[in-house]
């Protein structure tokens, strides 16, 4: 995809900031897009979504990607975003090489939590890695449903598994990197798997943790893998941190000392009488010796005096 500047989502003028879901608490979390004390389940208290990303249509650069943040714009993922490339937020789908996102936060920068919500909505637990989103209230279950399923979420990133249980109308979708879950769990919430029915209103939440012993293993293994991975990346990057300073050390030049004798006369006097210089301390040295000298022969050096005082008479 070419360097383009992000599309405008929603005119800015069109948005109405009175609208909002059928009121389901007290407090209104406009972060969120909903009351406190999250959503009902009751299917009356849902509303269909107005708006959907394309990402091939509305992805672009945006100050992001200048100022290299981190963070992914939540409202462009529900495909609600009125600033495009004046947004602060990226305006793409995560990538692997995005890994380095803290995983106390989600890929919008929001904080998660030691434990999931009760009805595992919300941003998510920082104790697990989950790339698995439960997907309920879903119309029709035929022979196309795992086909529809795939078109529909494929377009957040790449999947590993899907799962349907036909009887109770609802769906497992489990993605390769954690970003991608995080990210198409907000662009599928309210969504239909068909964009003309609206009477289809997804439920997109996180999954419980499959209770399957082999599944656990895998699950486990993945785990370690991503770990193992996250290690080496640090890795990689401390060894180019590494020669990049030896490099930066190398190219610096070292002046060498001039010559005594190469400078002018004057400025070689004041080096000799530099008290740091070896002429310095031979001197003193000189100085010190005549003094023991003088001390250990107290009366030649009183006859010298005497002497002295005598031819001065």
């Amino acid at each position: 995809m070419g360097r383009r500047p992000a599309r405008v989502q929603v005119d800015p003028e069109s948005i109405d900031s009175d609208e909002r879901p059928p009121q389901t608490g007290n407090i209104f979390n406009i972060w969120y897009s909903k009351w406190s004390g999250g959503d009902s389940s009751d299917r009356n208290t849902q509303t269909h979504s107005k708006t959907r990303c394309n990402i091939e249509r509305d992805s672009g650069y945006t100050k992001a990607d200048k100022e290299q943040s981190p963070f992914f714009c939540l409202y462009f993922s529900r495909g609600a975003c009125c600033l495009g490339k004046k947004c602060e937020y990226l305006h793409r789908l995560p990538k692997e090489t995005d890994s380095w996102i803290p995983h106390t936060l989600d890929c919008f920068g929001r904080e998660k939590f030691a434990e999931y919500r009760d009805d595992m909505g919300g941003v998510g637990n920082f104790n697990k890695i989950n790339r698995t989103l439960f997907v309920g209230r879903i119309n029709e279950i035929d022979d196309s449903i795992e086909l529809k399923i795939s078109k529909n979420f494929a377009e957040w990133g790449d999947i590993d598994r899907i799962r349907v249980i036909p009887n109770k109308n609802i769906a497992f979708v489990t993605y390769k990197n954690e970003l991608n879950a995080q990210f198409a769990k907000e662009a599928m919430a309210h969504q239909s798997l068909d964009p003309d029915n609206e009477n289809e209103i997804l439920s997109v939440k996180w999954a419980n943790e499959d209770p399957n012993p082999e599944a656990k293993a895998k699950i486990e293994h993945e785990h370690n893998q991503q770990k193992l991975k996250i290690a080496k990346q640090l890795v990689e990057k401390l060894e180019t941190l590494k020669q990049y300073e030896s490099e930066k050390r190398a190219s610096v030049t070292v002046e060498e000392p001039e010559e005594i004798d190469d400078l002018p006369p004057k400025r070689q006097k004041m080096i000799q009488s530099s008290p740091l210089t070896p002429t310095f301390f031979n001197g003193s040295l000189s100085v010190l010796d005549e003094l023991k000298r003088k001390k250990a022969h107290p009366q030649k050096n009183q006859a010298l005096v005497d002497y002295s005082s005598d031819d001065s008479d």
